[in-house]
């Protein structure tokens, strides 16, 4: 359904934010059964509480903001 290969393998992209894609279904009935993940995180090996968020939006209401 969906593969997003940005530019070139290898290419990174930092930023201190929230940053990701997004994706429609058609009309019919989708199940997700496999999702592959890849990052890069560029962490500073001296801090202990470093963490990552992945998070998944319905997209089903009004944008705010």
């Amino acid at each position: 359904v969906f593969d997003n290969p940005r530019g070139v393998k290898g290419d990174i992209e930092i930023a201190g934010s929230e940053i990701g894609d997004e994706f429609k279904f058609d009309d019919s009935r989708r199940v997700i059964n496999q999702i592959q993940f890849e990052y890069y995180a560029a962490l500073n090996p001296f801090e202990s509480d470093q963490k990552g968020v992945l998070r998944f939006y319905a997209n089903n209401g009004s944008v705010t903001g």
